[in-house]
C-alpha cells in the first residue's frame, strides 16, 4: 500500500482522545482565526488584505514564514536598530500514525530551531533547521534558509533566493496527514523568485504575479542514519509562474490562485524514488471561500499531456529501465468548522483527495477527519484524525486494497 502508514491501535487512540478531551474541557473559550499561512504557500508578500481571514495554523515547514512584526514584543527578539532585529524560532512536534495492518505504530519526534534576521526594510534571512527521530532514524537537515530583498511601501517587487519549498500549488489543509495532491506534486530546491505585487490595478482586491526558476533537490543532509536514504538532485532548470488573488462579496472572502511549470514530475517523493520524467507540463488551480466558521476549499493539479516516466533499472539484478507514459491529475476538497470560543481555536475538518494515472507511486483515495484545537494563544496544537486509504485496483484480482489509520499530532511552537 502507497505512502499511508497507519493503524486503529486501542490504547494510543484512547490516550490521545483523552488528552484532547481534556485539554478542550479545561480551556472553554474560543480560537481567534489564525494568519493566512498555508503550508508549501511560499510567496514572498505579506497578505495585502487585513479583513480576509484563513483558519490554517502555521505549519511544521513554515515556522515564522513572514517577519515578526516590531510592535510585538517577544523575550525571543533582540533588537539592533529601527527596523533591525534578530528573532530566534522553533516548533517541538510529536507525530503518531497508526495503521489498522501488521506494519508497526509509528512515532516521529521533529524539533525545528531557526533564525529570522530583519537586516532593514528591504531585506531579511530566514533559516530554519530539522532534528527528527523516526523508529530509531535519526537526521539533521536543513529545512529552509532563504534572503528576501524588497520595500513594497517603495516599489512593488521582491526578489527570494534561497533553499525552500518551490511556490507551485497552494497545499492548504487542516488535516494532520498530507493531502494526496501534496504528496505527488510538491517539489524543494534552490530556487530564485521575483514577485510583483499588483493589488493596485485590482480595485482594492490583492493580487500577486511571481515567476520563478529552481534546480530541485529532495532534501539538504547535515547529518543522517546510514538507513536514510541519501538526497537526490534533479539536473536541469526548471521554472514556474503564479497568479494569485483574493476578494470579497458581503461576509463571504474568497482566494484563489493559478499556477504553471514545466516540472510536474519533479516532486519530491518521485525524485526520491529514483523515477526521471523530463519537462513535464503542467498548471494548478486553488480556490476557496470563508464564510462566517465555515471553510470550503478545493485543489486541481494536471498534466498538460502524456510525459514519460523513466524509471532507472537495478544492474545488479539485471534489470532493465523501463518507460511508463502516464497523464497524471490529482485534486482534493476540504470542507471545516472553524469556531472560536474565548482565546482558543477548534477545527473539525473532511478532507478527501485522489490522484490518478499514478499507479505504483501513490495511494489512489484519502478521507480523514480531524479535530483539532489551538491553546495558550496558539502556541500549543492538539490534533486527532481517523481515516482510510485506498490503492489503485489491482489488475488481477481485480480488488482495491484499503487502509484504516489513527494519527495524533501535538505541537508546541516558541
Amino acid at each position: 500500500m502507497a505512502d499511508v502508514r497507519m493503524r486503529y491501535n486501542g490504547a494510543a487512540s484512547t490516550f490521545v482522545g483523552a488528552v484532547f478531551f481534556a485539554a478542550c474541557v479545561l480551556h472553554t473559550p474560543v480560537l481567534a482565526q489564525a494568519d493566512l499561512q498555508p503550508p508549501g504557500e511560499t510567496s514572498i508578500f505579506p497578505e495585502p488584505d487585513p479583513d480576509f481571514r484563513d483558519p490554517v495554523p502555521i505549519q511544521a515547514d513554515e515556522v515564522a514564514a513572514a517577519p515578526p512584526s516590531e510592535e510585538a514584543e517577544s523575550p525571543l527578539t533582540y533588537s539592533f536598530g529601527e527596523e533591525s532585529h534578530i528573532r530566534l524560532l522553533g516548533e517541538l512536534e510529536y507525530e503518531l500514525f497508526d495503521p489498522d495492518t501488521t506494519e508497526p505504530l509509528v512515532n516521529k519526534f521533529t524539533f525545528k530551531p531557526g533564525v529570522n534576521v530583519q537586516f532593514s526594510r528591504a531585506m531579511s534571512l530566514e533559516a530554519i533547521f530539522e532534528f527528527a527521530t523516526e523508529q530509531g532514524s535519526d537526521s539533521i537537515l536543513v529545512d529552509e534558509v532563504f534572503v528576501t530583498a524588497g520595500d513594497e511601501e517603495a516599489f512593488p517587487a521582491s526578489l527570494r533566493i534561497g533553499y525552500y519549498t518551490v511556490p507551485f500549488g497552494i497545499f492548504d489543509s487542516l488535516a494532520i496527514t498530507s493531502q494526496l495532491i501534496q504528496d505527488a506534486f510538491e517539489i524543494k530546491g534552490d530556487t530564485v523568485e521575483v514577485g510583483v505585487d499588483l493589488s493596485e490595478f485590482t480595485l482594492g482586491e490583492s493580487l500577486q504575479a511571481v515567476a520563478y526558476g529552481f534546480r530541485e533537490r529532495s532534501d539538504w543532509f547535515i547529518y543522517r542514519d546510514k538507513d536514510i536514504e541519501p538526497a537526490v538532485s534533479v539536473d536541469g532548470l526548471r521554472w514556474g509562474a503564479n497568479l494569485e488573488g483574493t476578494f470579497g462579496i458581503a461576509d463571504t472572502n474568497f482566494r484563489w490562485g493559478l499556477g504553471v511549470t514545466n516540472a510536474l514530475g519533479d516532486s519530491l517523493e518521485l525524485t526520491r524514488a529514483d523515477l526521471h520524467v523530463p519537462d513535464a507540463y503542467g498548471g494548478s488551480a486553488h480556490v476557496e471561500m470563508l464564510y462566517g466558521d465555515f471553510l470550503l476549499r478545493g485543489d486541481l493539479i494536471a498534466a498538460f499531456g502524456d510525459t514519460p516516466y523513466l524509471m532507472e533499472g537495478d544492474p545488479d539484478e539485471e534489470e532493465p529501465d523501463s518507460v511508463t507514459f502516464r497523464r497524471p491529475v490529482s485534486y482534493s476538497v476540504e470542507v471545516g468548522y472553524v469556531p472560536t470560543f474565548g482565546d482558543k481555536k477548534f477545527q473539525f475538518v473532511v478532507n478527501y483527495s485522489r490522484t490518478s494515472d499514478l499507479r505504483d507511486y501513490f495511494t489512489e483515495q484519502l478521507l480523514s477527519f480531524t479535530a483539532a484545537t489551538e491553546l495558550f494563544e496558539e502556541h500549543l496544537y492538539l490534533g486527532i484524525e481517523f481515516g482510510r486509504a485506498w490503492d489503485y485496483r489491482d489488475p488481477e484480482t481485480d480488488k482495491r486494497p484499503s487502509t484504516g489509520f489513527v494519527a495524533a499530532k501535538a505541537t508546541l511552537k516558541f
